[in-house]
């Protein structure tokens, strides 16, 4: 994955992520426009509050995000344990921003057009490995959930109603969310990785990464590894979902 510093964002080195935010770039479909994006987070000027690495010159503003995303590639502009400039509170609620090629005014049937079904089919397998990792549910939430504390998958929008400490409306009334989410959790299920491990907690043997649906998978990590497995009292198999 490419990536491209942002000018500004906030270095907290946090390790607990409680949402994902669904952005539009407010921009063009272009085969580019993720790389355009992304130059435009790294070519702002530097504010002074903001602790990132860029030179800069320092100047007033600033925004950034964690991910920008088109129909064909993904590119991080601010790593996940720092606080993008995307949707405040960016620290007292700790998310990772993903931008998305389009606009806000766009309808359903403009999101699920061919480029639009590329570029979300890439952005849910991207927040499926950041729900699995941080252990998010894969749900979208509302503002009341996001100030009930909940966990999961929301709007731009959504952090603007809950915090009231910005006004933006995307992805907009018509993004696509039950297909989304759909496919988040699609792409969450579809790969994973057989472990035996033993009282110590230490891997005794492992499959090979399979389809979660390949059911015969595991009959065989069971039958290759049935020796190690005998000879090892208290054995724990673990399944564990891989990308």
């Amino acid at each position: 994955m490419q990536f491209i510093e942002a000018a500004n964002y906030t270095k907290v080195n946090r390790s607990k992520v409680n949402f994902i935010v669904i952005h539009d770039e407010e921009f063009p479909e272009k085969p580019d426009s993720a790389e355009s994006v992304a130059n435009f987070f790294h070519n702002q000027p530097k504010n002074p509050s903001s602790n990132s690495s860029v030179n800069n010159p320092p100047g007033p503003g600033g925004s950034s995000a964690h991910y920008v995303v088109d129909n064909n590639s993904v590119v991080q502009c601010v790593k996940d344990e720092h606080a993008a400039w995307d949707a405040p509170p960016n620290l007292t609620q700790p998310h990772i921003g993903i931008e998305h090629s389009g606009f806000a005014s766009q309808t359903r049937e403009q999101w699920l057009d061919d480029y639009g079904k590329k570029m979300l089919h890439l952005s849910a397998k991207l927040v499926a490995k950041k729900c699995v990792k941080y252990n998010i549910p894969v749900a979208k939430i509302s503002a009341d959930d996001l100030k009930a504390g909940k966990r999961g998958i929301c709007g731009h929008a959504d952090v603007s109603a809950a915090f009231g400490m910005s006004s933006h409306s995307d992805p907009g009334e018509h993004f696509p969310w039950g297909w989304y989410i759909e496919r988040v959790e699609r792409a969450k299920n579809v790969y994973v990785q057989y472990l035996a491990q033993g009282k110590d907690g230490k891997t005794i043997a492992k499959s090979k990464v399979v389809r979660a649906s390949n059911a015969r998978a595991f009959l065989r990590f069971l039958k290759d590894n049935a020796e190690k497995l005998r000879k090892n009292l208290g054995v724990r198999i673990k399944k564990v979902r891989r990308f």
